[in-house]
């Protein structure tokens, strides 16, 4: 596949192009061709096979999905799920908790303005990382 980044590997690159080309993921994708932050949460901290990666995971997103329905309730507009999942996973020096080193909390001395294609890149970077895992465990076994 063209275009693979310098820090993927080819065969991990194969594997998300061919992930983003199945029915599952693009009925995912909104209209804009982004994907909402609670849903990549949800991609990033479950697996069909294995699970909730622990159970303060479950928790956190279920917690997500509770405020996201309460917003709607009472806002004429979409909730920012942004904001939800900072309000739910809370901040840390740094860094958000859940989306790892890259989107940076907003600060005293000014904003960061996130898109969703930056926290997409996020999430599926933290999603190649959990594949190359997998992938080193099942070369384990054989």
């Amino acid at each position: 596949m063209k275009n693979c980044p310098s820090d993927v590997k080819q065969v991990d690159w194969d594997w998300l192009c061919e992930y983003w080309s199945t029915p599952e993921f693009q009925r995912a994708i909104t209209k804009d061709g982004t994907r909402e932050e609670i849903d990549l949460y949800y991609e990033t901290h479950y697996n069909e096979n294995k699970g909730w990666v622990n159970d303060e995971a479950r928790t956190r997103y279920e917690r997500m999905l509770e405020i996201k329905e309460q917003r709607i309730l009472e806002e004429s507009q979409a909730p920012n799920e942004f904001e939800i999942m900072q309000e739910v996973l809370g901040k840390c020096r740094g860094y958000i908790r859940g989306l790892g080193h890259g989107p940076k909390p907003a600060s005293s001395h000014g904003t960061i303005d996130l898109t969703a294609t930056d926290t997409e890149s996020i999430a599926l970077r933290e999603k190649i990382e959990k594949h190359e895992q997998e992938l080193v465990d099942v070369r384990a076994k054989c």
